[in-house]
């Protein structure tokens, strides 16, 4: 192609016919910016199709972890829903003056399980540390995923809290009453009273907590465990929603994507 224009410039040239050479000269020019914008154009078409992989499988990746962590979640509030009711009907029952301290020492001391809430965010992670995040091109999407961890970490540090209002209630306890203790052969914990225990051991319990039932020291430490696991659930329903709107836009953006 090049021998060809060659060619034609040195005809002309050896014709000596200026105005045909200039003419010449420009559509050479045109030929050769037109070239140039096609080379471009293919070159912002091959980086828009890299940058759009790239978004897709950043969203197919986020949509799963984030899927995993809002199921994970969810069943982690399910339970503490479930410590949140039983503590409050036992707080209530107990400091209700209507109540015999006969009756009151009948009701079984509500359990928390300890069970912890252990989200994952090596995706994000990645696409936060590489950059990658900008590649995304919902701002509302990127700017959740961006404070996202915040809110994670306002929730991880409720938890040494929680357990150790939970090492107080077991404390106080475990001066005062025998605790259950699994049967042989059983696969639950709340056995009493079993064949390890002394033979009056339910009495000597009972008779215990007539001691402290209504002592203000073991319910404000109940009352602590409530609180911190009532701001565990008001930090974990904030991130379950910004979980489901983060679940919505991906799909969103998704669709967008594939387009």
């Amino acid at each position: 192609m090049i021998k060809f224009f060659r060619k034609i410039r040195q005809k002309i040239l050896t014709e000596n016919k200026f105005s045909k050479y200039l003419i010449y000269a420009i559509g050479e020019i045109i030929l050769v910016v037109i070239g140039i914008l096609i080379a471009l154009w293919i070159s912002n078409w091959t980086e828009n199709l890299k940058s759009k992989n790239i978004e897709t499988r950043a969203l197919i990746n986020l949509r799963a972890e984030f899927k995993d962590n809002s199921d994970r979640l969810a069943d982690l509030i399910r339970l503490k829903l479930q410590e949140d009711k039983e503590h409050r009907a036992y707080l209530e029952f107990i400091s209700n003056d209507t109540i015999t301290l006969k009756n009151k020492i009948k009701v079984p001391i509500p359990k928390t399980s300890g069970r912890r809430w252990s989200a994952t965010y090596e995706v994000l992670n990645g696409l936060l540390s590489t950059g990658e995040i900008e590649k995304i091109k919902n701002d509302s999407l990127k700017s959740l995923l961006t404070k996202w961890t915040v809110s994670v970490t306002e929730y991880i540090q409720t938890e040494p809290r929680f357990l150790a209002s939970t090492e107080d209630n077991k404390n106080y306890l475990s001066s005062r009453i025998y605790f259950d203790v699994t049967k042989e052969g059983d696969v639950g914990y709340r056995k009493f009273p079993s064949s390890y225990y002394p033979n009056n051991t339910e009495a000597i319990n009972n008779s215990q907590m007539t001691t402290f039932i209504n002592d203000i020291e073991y319910f404000n430490l109940f009352s602590t465990k409530l609180n911190i696991l009532r701001i565990q659930l008001t930090i974990a329903n904030n991130i379950q929603r910004k979980n489901k709107t983060i679940e919505q836009l991906i799909d969103l953006e998704l669709q967008c994507v594939k387009k």
